[in-house]
């Protein structure tokens, strides 16, 4: 379930791309040729923004500390303090890696499901789904937008956000059960 109108519009944007996948003719080789130049276009240019937002991460070096960011795979245990905490520079960085590895492994996923299958749909799906992703990264968005935000940040876990939802509607439900009870009694 979405948490914001903005989060729900970018989920629904699927559906137009979804049903242009299906209707459009790609063993037409002028759409399929077309297919591949936006892919590659907007992974290229996706791929050029997080490079460009690492280099000034790096750059600016934000020595503020970071208290408990949390275990990274690209954050080393030598760029850690005795107390846990890290820079802000290297915390940033290390976010900015965790994404540009995995919009990469997107890019080379929908690259091999067209080269062993010839489905052209991942492509065109990852085409607009990805820069989606790009804009809610946060990291991106302090050093190309100027955007600030307390660190450390959670990933966004769209399961966890509905199981809290649901615990949360479960709460009110079982309050306004207990209220009509306790209604109904006097």
């Amino acid at each position: 379930m979405a948490s914001s109108p903005v989060q729900l519009m970018r989920q629904l944007a699927m559906l137009p791309i979804l049903w242009l996948a299906q209707k459009t003719d790609f063993t037409d080789p002028q759409n399929l040729l077309l297919l591949q130049m936006v892919f590659g276009t907007v992974m290229l240019g996706g791929y050029f923004l997080i490079q460009l937002a690492m280099r000034r991460a790096l750059t600016l070096n934000d020595q503020t500390r970071v208290a408990n960011p949390g275990k990274m795979i690209n954050l080393a245990e030598d760029k850690k303090a005795a107390d846990g905490s890290c820079t802000a520079c290297a915390y940033d960085v290390a976010k900015l890696k965790e994404s540009q590895m995995q919009y990469v492994m997107g890019a080379i996923v929908a690259i091999v499901i067209y080269s062993v299958w010839g489905w052209t749909q991942p492509m065109m799906v990852m085409s607009v789904s990805q820069p989606m992703q790009l804009l809610d990264n946060k990291a991106l968005l302090i050093y190309l937008r100027g955007h600030t935000y307390e660190r450390p940040w959670a990933a966004a876990d769209p399961l966890k956000q509905w199981a809290e939802s649901r615990t949360e509607q479960a709460g009110t439900t079982t309050k306004a059960t207990a209220a009509l009870k306790s209604k109904k009694k006097n």
